[in-house]
This record gives C-alpha cells, sequence and structure tokens, in this order.
C-alpha cells in the first residue's frame, strides 16, 4: 500500500505560513497545495488532488512498487 499520507505531510500539525500569510499546520497548507479544497470558483472546495497532488500519488505508488 502506497503511502499516500506520508507524501502529503498529514501527519505534521506543525505551524507554517501560507502563500496567504496565514499560519496554519503544514498538513492544512499542504491540503491547500495538493487539493482544490482552498480553491474558490468552478473547480473549488473539491476534495480531488490538482496536478501536483495527483504527481505525489503518483510517485508514492511507483516508490512502494519498486520495493517489490
Amino acid at each position: 500500500m502506497a503511502d499516500v499520507a506520508a507524501a502529503f505531510d498529514m501527519g505534521s500539525a506543525e505551524s507554517t505560513t501560507r502563500p496567504d500569510g496565514n499560519v496554519v499546520p503544514l498538513n492544512v497548507a499542504r491540503t491547500c497545495e495538493l487539493t482544490w479544497v482552498c480553491v474558490t470558483g468552478p473547480l473549488g472546495h473539491n476534495k480531488h488532488p490538482n496536478t501536483e497532488g495527483y504527481r505525489l500519488i503518483s510517485e508514492a505508488i511507483s516508490d512502494e512498487l519498486a520495493k517489490s
């Protein structure tokens, strides 16, 4: 099983500053960076990954397959 949560830093609540200046936990910032959750408009408020999110998912799967 690929560890996508680790690739998305879901276990990290360490504070970080987003480009908009807001200080949030790293797992929140990564969710905003890698999905459409924090985006407004026709694509926004959507839990699906964006291009970068899908790239990280595919890398996590490739890394796991390489172990086999």
